[in-house]
C-alpha cells in the first residue's frame, strides 16, 4: 500500500478530485458534488484545476455543480494562499465551502 506523503500529496489530491467527478457521472448524478481538497496541496490553482475541467467536460458534468470544500483535517499554512485558491476557483465558476467549520 502506498502512503500519502509530502512528495505525492498533489497527485493524491488530483486523483481524488477527478475520481469523484468520474464516480458521480457513472452514477448518473447531476446534483451538486462536494469535493474536499487539501489547500496545502494546491501550488497553482489555475494549473491544478485543469484536470478537473477536463474531467467535467469528459463526463458532461457542470462545473456550476461542483463545490470544493476546504478540508478541516489540514492546518492551512498560508491563509493568503487559500484566499487566492478560492478566488481562482470562483472565477472559473466553481463554488467553495469550508468543510465542518471549526471542527478541526
Amino acid at each position: 500500500m502506498r502512503r500519502v506523503t509530502a512528495d505525492n500529496l498533489y497527485q493524491f489530491d488530483q486523483r481524488c478530485r477527478v475520481g469523484a467527478i468520474h464516480s458521480a457521472a457513472c452514477l448518473g448524478s447531476r446534483e451538486r458534488l462536494s469535493i474536499n481538497f487539501l489547500p496545502n496541496a494546491v501550488n497553482y490553482p489555475a494549473t491544478c484545476i485543469q484536470s478537473i475541467l477536463a474531467a467535467a467536460r469528459e463526463h458532461d458534468f457542470s462545473v456550476e455543480n461542483i463545490i470544493f470544500e476546504v478540508t478541516e483535517g489540514e492546518r492551512v499554512q498560508d491563509r493568503s494562499h487559500l484566499v487566492r485558491i478560492i478566488r481562482a476557483y470562483d472565477k472559473l465558476g466553481f463554488r467553495t465551502a469550508i468543510d465542518d467549520f471549526s471542527a478541526g
